[in-house]
């Protein structure tokens, strides 16, 4: 299985420290990247509880001793002059310190599985929120340019209607068309303004829309092949079940009385004697029943989050490769010249009702029409992107994060 390298602690420091950066404004003058977008919300809370996490189980690891326990030292004075020493080295029966050590691994391995995901979810989260920030910015584009043309009709006819040539029905259709566009503007801004929220939450940095300038199929990633061959969110459930087992083999290990080994010495003013020490605790009551049954109900529950958590991935799988397909073959038949195209029909439109050829009113609906498919052209072209991101998700694409990260590493 081929997997993340994850930056140390330092260069984690160092992408903190680059994300602060990031979020004055005036670091960010230049246009924004959808890598750019994706180094800035590595830098989000979840990311460093997960970094937390694999940090506290690889600490864990380190002091999971295969004695499990610290050696005990108990010492003694006698009427200031006999001295009593004891050093016991605690064991226990029942291997506690092998399945402990083996929690470590596996709850290690589970933790770093889970950070890979972590990082993955989030870069496509933020390439799908900088795709929606970009296809808002430009049907906001649209529903402006749509209220000038709304604008000029409106001018043209009041001249018309001045001049004796358009009745003052028309006029007031004219006038109509223009709050139908009006309203479409203030639709599109208000949808622009909350792409940007969302985009700025996500990342922490300041966005200005005259940052925005890829186009949205830029913003997905092409596939680098270089997918593992197991998802991490798999790995993770699997690893949490394997440290189930072994919690629950520590817990019986628990059950049986540690055994304490050592040497004793006492010595008074003429003389000092060495001796062997044992000490055993009888189980008569706590046999660690409790224990014993929490471990067994965490290792059913861990099985059947791996079956689930199994399920779903080849189900996201699936699904998102027939609707990467779908979205492909459409935009193969439509192309992505509709935007341009829609330009050109507006145009030919107010040719033919300046002579005189169209009617207003084939005029105002066909200019709504012809916006409303420029509208759904940018929209289309944003589907298609997220399609391509769902799958990269899907397969865990390491496509999905920035060019480079501290250390040369993706």
């Amino acid at each position: 299985m081929s997997s993340l390298p994850f930056p140390g602690r330092g260069g984690r420091f160092l992408l903190a420290a680059l994300a602060l950066l990031s979020a004055s404004p005036a670091a960010w003058s230049r246009s924004l990247t959808p890598d750019d977008v994706v180094q800035a919300a590595l830098s989000a809370p979840a990311i460093a509880e997960a970094d937390a996490a694999s940090d506290a189980a690889r600490a864990l690891r380190g002091q999971s001793a295969l004695l499990r326990y610290n050696p005990q030292l108990d010492a003694a004075l006698v009427a200031g002059e006999r001295l009593s020493l004891d050093l016991i080295q605690p064991l226990s029966l029942g291997g506690e310190g092998v399945a402990t050590r083996r929690l470590a691994d596996q709850t290690l391995a589970g933790a770093e599985a889970a950070a890979r995901r972590a990082r993955l979810s989030v870069a496509a989260a933020a390439r799908v929120a900088y795709t929606d920030a970009v296809v808002a910015d430009r049907q906001l584009g649209i529903a402006s340019s749509g209220a000038e043309l709304a604008a000029r009709l409106t001018a043209a006819v009041k001249r018309k209607h001045e001049e004796g040539e358009a009745a003052l029905l028309d006029l007031r259709l004219a006038r109509l068309a223009e709050a139908q566009a009006a309203t479409r503007l203030l639709d599109a801004r208000a949808a622009q303004v909350a792409a940007l929220r969302a985009l700025s939450r996500l990342t922490g940095l300041v966005i200005e829309e005259a940052q925005l300038h890829e186009a949205p199929l830029d913003s997905a990633p092409a596939a680098s092949g270089a997918a593992p061959t197991e998802r991490s969110d798999i790995t993770a459930a699997r690893s949490a079940l394997a440290a189930a087992e072994a919690e629950l083999t520590r817990q019986r290990a628990m059950s049986l009385p540690l055994v304490g080994v050592g040497v004793t010495m006492e010595r008074d003013s003429s003389e000092t004697a060495f001796g062997p020490a044992v000490s055993l605790a009888l189980p008569l009551f706590d046999r660690n029943q409790r224990g014993r049954a929490a471990a067994s109900g965490a290792l059913t529950a861990a099985e059947a989050r791996l079956a689930r958590v199994d399920a779903s991935a080849e189900t996201e799988q699936q699904t998102a490769a027939v609707r990467r397909d779908e979205a492909e073959a459409l935009l193969e038949h439509l192309g992505d010249a509709l935007v341009a195209e829609g330009e050109a029909a507006l145009e030919s439109v107010s040719r033919g009702y300046a002579a005189g050829e169209i009617d207003l009113i084939a005029t105002v609906l066909l200019q709504a029409e012809i916006l409303d498919g420029q509208t759904a052209a940018v929209e289309m072209t944003g589907r298609v992107t997220a399609a391509r991101i769902d799958l990269l998700l899907a397969i865990e694409d390491d496509a999905l994060l920035p060019s480079a990260l501290p250390g040369g590493d993706r």
